[in-house]
């Protein structure tokens, strides 16, 4: 993860870049959760009762929200929603959300609020983020076990309004690296192809838009042919980095060869 720079594999300028990025502890061995969610079983998890908290501070949602299943885009980069309004939330502050007991846990839907949601005993609700008919709060106040969590973005004290970033973004460039003699290729730093002097970015994606979390400490990054084909027969420096809007990360810095593709455009 630190051996700056590494070396990818050859890729044609006529196909799709298709790489798998895995990140493990180096510790334990075991794969990183980026997604920030827990999920009590497979497949996407949908409920409008949840504990939110804040530090000391407890709040209850009756918002529609969804823990997305694999593959995972960017749905949790701003998640919406609300809690009780006058509170000490801060941007920044982390923050945990999980379901409650009552509230009406949907494996649909039909379609979105106020349509047909099927539930987990297989019966038909109508749940909306407006509705006259959600659940009392239950006294017990036992959460879990699907749950998100992140760091605020956003809260409207006066309303209750808030915006929170679920688990990791991420940040993927290719640069042209500087033009060198063949022999500078031997003395020079892996900081260099990202100084003041390099040529732009070349091309650029992000969760949602050509990288997609696929597994537990998995991403995948896929950037389409049609992109791909204006990289020339050289060599270019990539690099990713992943946030989770507090700490940011460098998960690596490379070298990334093309080919030319050999057919015409």
């Amino acid at each position: 993860m630190y051996a700056y720079p590494i070396y990818l594999p050859e890729f044609s300028n006529r196909e799709d870049l298709l790489l798998t990025v895995a990140l493990f502890d180096d510790d334990s061995g075991d794969a990183i959760d980026m997604s920030g969610c827990t999920r009590a079983i497979p497949g996407n998890y949908t409920n409008n009762l949840w504990m939110v908290t804040d530090g000391p501070f407890v709040s209850i949602s009756h918002s529609v929200l969804t823990i997305p299943d694999y593959p995972i885009g960017n749905e949790l980069q701003a998640v919406s929603l609300v809690v009780d309004p006058n509170l000490p939330i801060m941007p920044g502050d982390p923050i945990s959300i999980a379901n409650l007991s009552g509230g009406t846990a949907l494996v649909g839907p039909w379609g979105p609020p106020p349509y047909p949601y099927i539930t987990e005993t297989g019966g038909i609700v109508y749940v909306s983020e407006d509705s006259l008919d959600l659940p009392p709060v239950p006294s017990n106040l036992l959460p879990g076990p699907n749950s998100m969590t992140g760091y605020v973005t956003s809260y409207a004290a006066s309303s209750g309004a808030l915006v929170v970033q679920i688990g990791n973004t991420f940040q993927f460039e290719i640069r042209q690296l500087k033009e060198r003699n063949d022999f500078d290729f031997a003395f020079f730093s892996s900081w260099d192809w990202i100084s003041g002097h390099d040529h732009a970015v070349v091309l650029t994606a992000s969760l949602g838009n050509g990288l997609m979390l696929t597994g537990t400490g998995r991403l995948q990054i896929r950037i389409p042919e049609v992109q791909i084909r204006k990289l020339c027969h050289r060599s270019y420096g990539a690099a990713l980095t992943m946030t989770d809007s507090q700490d940011t990360r460098q998960v690596f810095i490379a070298r990334l060869p093309f080919q030319s593709g050999g057919v015409s455009l």
